[in-house]
């Protein structure tokens, strides 16, 4: 090293008598010797300064450098994501609501009791209880159930060998003479006229077509459909319908009155009045639903009888359909109800036979001028977003006469800087009407007085940075204190295993 080391001078001076090829020779070696050095000089430093486990290898070393190694970059793939990736804050503050006047109610419910013709769907104002003017309204109503009002075709119960035909007129023949034709063609229209009314499946029974109009007193559309019912009864007198086998056939137009003989009309299924029905002789029906106009009843009943297999069931149930409204309405943002109004269309509906069971497709509140979407939605939290539609998928059914469904919502605004939406807080129960009075659906709806902030948040680079060099510190000094631990404890080891 000496030699190596000397300076050139010392050549010169004679300090170093080697021959001259010598020279040369130490010369070359020094020239290649230097670099190596210069390369273990980190190395030695090294092996003089840090601790001895971190330079000696072993298996145990092998293993925590590797583990180390994975750990710094899933911690660096984790800050990068975070770094990357917009995040959100939020807080609490008054809903200042006044450049939001309107909200709208979308709708897609299902009022499984309730004929089309029988509803409709309004705001009412909860301070003054009155109707509210819709800024904007797209309601679509649908019937549901089966097409032509219910067809089933007829069945005969009858096992014997006769035709229907014959089997009729036998029954017919039976019935006069046990009954009396009188007691047959008499109105039921009051329980103190004279007949016996004993039997309504009898009438039914004794006439090829039998056309009822179940009516009740009290009815203001009956009463205003009265003088046309009895004109349109003298024309069906003088009247034959060619069935679908070219015969002629007589209908028979018989009113029966609900109040007088409340139970039949049970048992019919009968929950809204006037109800115009035509029975063929063996029991199976079909119901009138269009304008109550004479042209348009003959010209149904021409139509059904006709057509055996159109619109007839064998029983009340199969008739009955319900409704389905879809759409939205645009009204002020102020405390109210949204209800749906059983009895509103052209027939007074029995308040014990009204069945208000409903399904909720979907129900949500929406501010008329948030447009957003989908960018809107994505920033609002999960948590949040569940609850914005709350009642979607839900069955809500009465299990007994005079009940109802009360929903109580309140509505919470969120605020993003993409625009507005509601969460909704639901509340429900059955309760109990009074027997005179129609059930109804009611949504009572209510807003916050304050609102949630949610506002964009993105992690800044000096914060990256930071946190970045704090993980990877704080696992630096975490696999020191392993390491250390494990050594020491294999020396442990290692010493109580020697002799």
């Amino acid at each position: 090293c000496d030699v190596l080391n000397a300076p050139s001078g010392a050549w010169a001076r004679g300090r170093w008598a080697a021959p001259a090829a010598e020279r040369v020779l130490l010369r070359g070696a020094a020239a290649v010797a230097r670099p190596r050095l210069a390369a273990m000089l980190p190395a030695s430093l090294s092996a003089k300064w840090l601790p001895r486990d971190f330079v000696e290898t072993s298996s145990v070393g092998g293993v925590l450098t590797i583990f180390a190694y994975v750990t710094m970059i899933t911690i660096f793939a984790f800050e990068l994501n975070g770094y990357l990736t917009q995040g959100t804050r939020s807080f609490l503050s008054l809903d200042n609501a006044d450049d939001r006047s309107e909200m709208q109610i979308n709708i897609d419910v299902d009022m499984l009791g309730i004929d089309c013709r029988n509803l409709n769907v309004m705001v009412i104002d909860q301070s003054r209880n009155e109707p509210v003017k819709s800024t904007a309204r797209e309601l679509r109503y649908r019937n549901l159930g089966g097409s032509h009002d219910g067809a089933v075709h007829s069945i005969r119960n009858s096992d014997s060998n006769e035709s229907e035909a014959e089997e009729h007129d036998r029954i017919m023949r039976q019935l006069q003479k046990t009954d009396g034709a009188e007691e047959l063609d008499a109105d039921w229209a009051s329980s103190h006229d004279g007949f016996k009314h004993k039997s309504f499946e009898h009438v039914i029974q004794s006439h090829d077509f039998t056309m009822i109009n179940f009516f009740a007193g009290w009815c203001s559309h009956c009463q205003r459909f009265a003088a046309t019912w009895d004109s349109l009864a003298e024309t069906l007198k003088e009247k034959t319908f060619e069935d679908r086998d070219g015969k002629e056939r007589k209908v028979r137009a018989i009113k029966m009155n609900c109040v007088d003989f409340e139970g039949i009309c049970r048992e019919q299924g009968i929950g809204a009045f006037p109800t115009i029905r035509l029975y063929k002789a063996d029991g199976t029906m079909s119901v009138f639903r269009n304008q109550r106009e004479i042209p348009a009843i003959l010209n149904w009943v021409e139509l059904v009888v006709r057509t055996r297999s159109y619109g007839w069931g064998n029983h009340h149930a199969q008739l009955q359909s319900g409704c389905s409204v879809r759409g939205y309405l645009r009204v002020p943002r102020v405390p109210g109800r949204l209800e749906f109004m059983s009895g509103g269309g052209d027939q007074d509906l029995q308040p014990t036979l009204t069945n208000v069971s409903h399904v909720v497709k979907h129900l949500s509140f929406k501010d008329p001028g948030t447009t957003a979407g989908w960018r809107m939605w994505s920033m609002i939290p999960n948590e949040i977003v569940a609850m914005a539609q709350p009642l979607d998928g839900r069955h809500f059914f009465t299990n007994a006469q005079h009940q109802t469904w009360e929903h109580h919502l309140r509505i919470v605004t969120a605020v993003t800087t993409s625009g507005v939406s509601y969460q909704l807080v639901h509340l429900g129960r059955v309760a109990n009407v009074n027997e005179s009075v129609v059930p109804q659906v009611r949504f009572h709806f209510d807003h916050e007085p304050f609102a949630i902030q949610i506002m964009p948040e993105r992690k800044q680079w000096y914060d990256f940075v930071t946190s970045l060099l704090a993980g990877l510190g704080g696992l630096f000094a975490l696999m020191r204190l392993i390491s250390r631990g494990l050594v020491a404890s294999g020396k442990v080891v290692a010493g109580k295993r020697a002799p």
